[in-house]
Formats: C-alpha cells, sequence, structure tokens
C-alpha cells in the first residue's frame, strides 16, 4: 500500500474521532500529556468498526422492550454452577442462564468497582474517561447509556448499594431517578424494595432499570440464614484484607471458611435477584422485558496469600480470578434467538452497544466495544483483543508492588505486564493460571507487548480535561470504612 493512501485514511481517522467529540461540544484537550498517538493503530481500529457496521443488517427489533440491568458486584464467574461451580451459591442465577444466552469467556477491563461501572455504562476505557479510582468522576460529557436511552423515550432508574456509585460520581446521568444507600453500602434487599416498587409503579411504560448489589464486596456478612447454608459461623469474614498483616491468622481452615462465607454471599445476591425476576413475571414484563446479570469483576480470595502475603480483595492483579466476570442475557421469546453458550471473547465495553441494538436506539459514537448481535445472529464476529488495567498503586501506600500493571487477553493467551514484576504469560488452556510459559513464547510476548504500547497511545489517556485531583474528606472517610485505601483515597 502507497504511504500517501495510508496518510490519507489515517488522517480521515483523526478527523473522524475529531468529529465525535465535536457532537459533544468538547475539544481534544487531554492531560496528562501524552505521546503522538499511533494513527496507523487508530485507523486500522475505527476500519474495523466501520466494517462491522456496514458488513450486517443492523436488527430490528420486533418489539419495544423494556431493560433489566442487573449488576452483582465482586462476583467471579467460576463461583456460579452455570459457569461450573459446585457450591450450590446461585440456584437463581443457573435457572436463568439455562433460558439466556450465556457468554462464557467474558471479561472486565478494571476491576474496581467506579471505572469497570464507568466503562459498562459508557463503552470507553477507564483511562479515556479519566476514572482509575473509586473517587474519581464520569465526566458530563460522557455520553451513558441511560441517556441514550432517556433520549429514545425510556424513564430510566437507578438503584444502587454502595458509595463508589454514589451520583455524585456521575453515574447517574440520563438517571430520571437515582437512589442510593444512606450509608456508605447496604444490603442489596435496600435496592431490590426499591426497584421492585419501582417497576410497579412504571409497569405501563418502558423502562430502563439498573440494580447493583455490593453483596459479595468484603467484608463477607451475609445473613445468617444463608450463612448456616454454608456452614459459616463468624457474622464477618476475613478478619483483615488485601495486604494482610497478620498471616497467622489465616490457618487453612479459616480461610476455607471465608471462601465459603463468599459463596454465602453470592447465594443472598442471587436470592434478591428471584425477587426481580418474579416482580417481572408478577407485573406481566417477562415477554417485554430484557434481563441482563453481570458483574464488574472478580475477587482474589487466598490465591496471592502464600506469594504476596494478599487475599480476599480484587484491583491490584489482573489475573483471570478478577477479570472474568459472569455476563448472562435473556431475551423475550419475540427475538427468536434460542438460549445458548456462547464461547467468543467479550468484554464489558460491548455491553452497550448490545443493548443499543437490542432496543432500536441509535448507536451514536463514540463507543468502543462492538454490537455482539451478530454473533447472536450467526453472522461474522471478529473478537478485538481485551486490554484491561489496573490502578498506579503508589510507593506512598506501602504495598509490595507499585506502579501499573496492564493485561492483553485474546482466544489463545493471558498476558500481563506490571511495573515492578516480571512478565506473565498464561495459556488459555490454564483457567487457574498455575503455569507461566512467557520464557517460552518470546513471540508471543513481544507481540503483545508493542499492541499494548500502541493501543496506550490511543485510548490510554482522558478524552476530557480530568477535574480536581482533590478528594473529599467526607467520601474519603466512607471509602475506607468500606476497605479502599491508597489510591482510592489520595
Amino acid at each position: 500500500m502507497r504511504v500517501g493512501t495510508v496518510t490519507s485514511r489515517q488522517t480521515a481517522s483523526r478527523i473522524a474521532i475529531a468529529a465525535w467529540l465535536t457532537l459533544f461540544g468538547v475539544g481534544c484537550s487531554r492531560k496528562p500529556p501524552r505521546p503522538p498517538i499511533d494513527e496507523q493503530f487508530l485507523s486500522a481500529f475505527m476500519e474495523r468498526q466501520r466494517l462491522r457496521v456496514e458488513s450486517y443488517d443492523r436488527m430490528t427489533p420486533p418489539i419495544h422492550a423494556n431493560l433489566l440491568f442487573i449488576s452483582i458486584d465482586t462476583t467471579r464467574a467460576d463461583h456460579l454452577g452455570c459457569y461450573g461451580a459446585d457450591s450450590g451459591a446461585s440456584p437463581t442465577i443457573d435457572a436463568f442462564a439455562v433460558e439466556s444466552i450465556l457468554f462464557e469467556n467474558a471479561f472486565t477491563v478494571m476491576p474496581t468497582t467506579l471505572p469497570s461501572h464507568a466503562a459498562i455504562m459508557t463503552s470507553l476505557y477507564p483511562a479515556e474517561l479519566g476514572v482509575i479510582n473509586n473517587h474519581d468522576s464520569v465526566p458530563a460529557a460522557a455520553l451513558t447509556l441511560a441517556e441514550r436511552l432517556q433520549n429514545s423515550g425510556f424513564v430510566t432508574a437507578a438503584f444502587v448499594s454502595a458509595l463508589p456509585l454514589r451520583a455524585e460520581a456521575g453515574l447517574n446521568q440520563g438517571f430520571a431517578t437515582y437512589m442510593t444507600p444512606d450509608s456508605p453500602e447496604a444490603p442489596g434487599d435496600l435496592a431490590v424494595d426499591r426497584a421492585t416498587a419501582w417497576i410497579e409503579a412504571n409497569h405501563d411504560q418502558r423502562f430502563f432499570a439498573f440494580v447493583h448489589m455490593f453483596d459479595p464486596h468484603t467484608w463477607y456478612s451475609a445473613p445468617e440464614s444463608d450463612r448456616a447454608i454454608f456452614d459459616v459461623e463468624a457474622e464477618s469474614l476475613p478478619a483483615e484484607r488485601e495486604w494482610v498483616k497478620d498471616r497467622a491468622w489465616f490457618t487453612p481452615e479459616r480461610v476455607a471458611e471465608t471462601r465459603r462465607a463468599y459463596d454465602a454471599e453470592i447465594h443472598y445476591a442471587d436470592s434478591q435477584v428471584a425477587r426481580l425476576l418474579q416482580t417481572l413475571e408478577t407485573n406481566g414484563l417477562a415477554d417485554s422485558t430484557i434481563v441482563v446479570l453481570v458483574s464488574d469483576h472478580g475477587e482474589t480470595l487466598d490465591e496471592e496469600l502464600a506469594v504476596h502475603g494478599y487475599a480476599f480483595d480484587h484491583g491490584e492483579f489482573l489475573n483471570r480470578r478478577e477479570l472474568r466476570i459472569p455476563f448472562i442475557l435473556h431475551l423475550p421469546a419475540a427475538f427468536a434467538l434460542a438460549p445458548a453458550r456462547q464461547a467468543e471473547l467479550v468484554s464489558t465495553l460491548d455491553l452497550m452497544p448490545t443493548l443499543l441494538e437490542l432496543l432500536g436506539a441509535p448507536p451514536r459514537p463514540p463507543m468502543n466495544g462492538q454490537s455482539l448481535v451478530p454473533l447472536l445472529r450467526g453472522q461474522t464476529y471478529v473478537p478485538e483483543r481485551i486490554v484491561a488495567q489496573r490502578r498506579d498503586i503508589r510507593r506512598s501506600e506501602g504495598a509490595p508492588i507499585t506502579g501499573l500493571e496492564f493485561a492483553v487477553i485474546d482466544a489463545n493467551w493471558h498476558w500481563i505486564q506490571s511495573d515492578n514484576r516480571a512478565i506473565e504469560l498464561f495459556s488459555n488452556d490454564d483457567p487457574d493460571q498455575r503455569t507461566n510459559v512467557g520464557a517460552d513464547h518470546a513471540d508471543v510476548v513481544t507481540d503483545f507487548d508493542v499492541y499494548l504500547r500502541r493501543w496506550r497511545t490511543v485510548f490510554g489517556y482522558p478524552i476530557w480535561q480530568p477535574g480536581s485531583a482533590r478528594v473529599d474528606p467526607v467520601l474519603k472517610k466512607g471509602l475506607e470504612s468500606l476497605g479502599y485505601t491508597g489510591g482510592d483515597d489520595e
């Protein structure tokens, strides 16, 4: 291909990006200073996006469906029965999955509550939004799923269970009703009580209801009835989390009980899902409502305890246990898309474009994910590599690992690059990621390294100018009560 041709396409791509931003009345001011954009990488991405849109007939939805969006925080896919677990923690979700489309290989792009939900609701990477910590906020110029659906005539409401998703964090954009607890966190039944009442009051309108439950997040303190099922005596576990100071507390018996306590929390959340689904049935909405169930990220249990002294937390490692999430989509019978298990690689960025197409709402850019409707209809689907990142861990936090960490995932490999740890490469045939095979596949390591460097020039910096870095002291105290420290309180 002639250089001149490439240059013209690169220029067209940059013009298109600028046009996207102009739609929202914003400029391309970006802070912190960024390296030059890899225009060839950007041009290739935009060409793939263009071909995706032009290569298939966009679905005309058979009905004007509602949307119930359920997010269960901190839920590992491999702890649900429909994803292979045998604990019995998720009977409702398992039955729901049988009648739905289950994505076996769905991944989040960041294992932290607010950044992950921000990516879900905008189809933009956390770095593009400038939302890397739970104390950040989504820019007002970002166009959320709720805003898009509200503009299409939906009545909208959100019912959240924890401080990271407070209204001031910006995810309230587009929600006419946005209900949060009066404390840093609340059991899921409060959000579900509010959501069921709202759905009943608005059953005769086209609605979008978002329900967030925080229960599987530490501390694990499920109701006694759920704990009894899993033989958990302690009301709250573990004694400490993240970078633990008293490793002696973590005996094999206590670790096992704490793992069961995590499953008890999932079981409690599962019972609240049952209430939501029953509300749809009772109000005659089951045949006219799309239901999607996901998590924002997974959880490290005791896998890093021996090596790093880290346990029962998330956000510091980008392994499969933290990035792989449940993603289950239930469609009314009118869509004529049979229940199935999809093995293709998908990410949380794909949620919004998929839902917009199923709901008949305009797929207005910018969006970095792709609609999964072609995959569901047996048409051509080409997955993108998934890039995930964690926040920058500062030396002042006193953690044994510091700096940035990124992961790149494709259909065969899961590659992790950290500022001060050795490169890790795991085959996807090793789901527990026990064997680092990077030394045996230098070509793969090099390929992923080059890909990440190029990706970061395009997607690794804020589109909109970040706001003040100062953290409100009341917010800081509330996040600390939930166990967030370091980067989430500085």
